[in-house]
């Protein structure tokens, strides 16, 4: 698997973690407005996110060696 996969998977990774948040925010009735930017706010920096995941990946890989 090669980065630029990694890097896609990680990005719907995210996005199912965010429109998770933002179905949550619209069941709860907030206005049609809010529901993303407060998933945003819940759930973070998806950089932050994404860079974590990539030390998990690494962290594995290193462990078989």
């Amino acid at each position: 698997m090669g980065r630029d996969d990694i890097e896609q998977r990680l990005n719907e990774e995210v996005q199912f973690h965010i429109d998770m948040h933002m179905e949550r925010n619209i069941r709860m009735g907030m206005t049609p407005e809010d529901p993303k930017r407060e998933a945003l706010l819940k759930f973070g920096g998806q950089e932050r996110w994404k860079s974590e995941a990539r030390d998990e990946v690494s962290a594995g890989l290193f462990e078989g060696v």
